[in-house]
């Protein structure tokens, strides 16, 4: 052993901290703080964030999914119907359901949605998860069922037909 005597530290010592150095370091705790509030915020935020399970059902076949919110968008809702159905773009797809006077409503705009969802009071719960039943019906271009070569005088009176659209107008009686 070594003859030298230990010496101990003093019981306390002193940092001394210029001003800056001072306020980055308080900055960066509440930084941190602020990064945990955040990260607990979404936290609860997900647990109470509500999620939409549609079942789509088209004859026989009746498929299901889940989106991650409670009202999508008529875009996104048609993205994912076209995408499970194997719908092609030259066709345009609805949905139809039953309302409380026993009639079949279509849904295919945002719009139309966008009633529906005001309209639906009572919907089937499922924790934090809605469940909404659709039937699939898909519209075809009017091109598909008139050919203008067959056209032989048949129309009806009042009929007009719009070229720039290539649409055409039947009033209704």
């Amino acid at each position: 052993m070594s003859d030298s005597p230990i010496k101990t530290p003093p019981p306390f010592s002193t940092i001394i901290l210029n001003e800056n150095e001072y306020n980055n370091e308080n900055e960066n705790t509440t930084e941190n703080e602020n990064e945990n509030k955040t990260e607990n915020e979404n936290e609860n935020n997900k647990e109470n964030m509500r999620t939409s399970t549609f079942k789509i059902s088209n004859q026989a076949i009746t498929r299901r999914f889940t989106l991650s919110i409670e009202q999508p968008t008529w875009l996104e809702l048609e993205l994912k119907v076209r995408e499970i159905f194997s719908i092609p773009s030259s066709v345009s797809p609805g949905l139809t359901y039953i309302d409380e006077g026993d009639d079949n409503i279509t849904i295919s705009s945002q719009i139309e949605l966008e009633d529906y969802y005001k309209q639906v009071k009572c919907h089937e719960y499922s924790d934090n998860n809605i469940i909404y039943r659709f039937s699939l019906v898909i519209f075809t271009p009017l091109r598909d069922y008139a050919d203008d070569d067959n056209d032989n005088g048949n129309n009806p009176p009042g009929y007009e037909e719009h070229e720039e659209h290539n649409v055409r107008v039947c009033p209704t009686q």
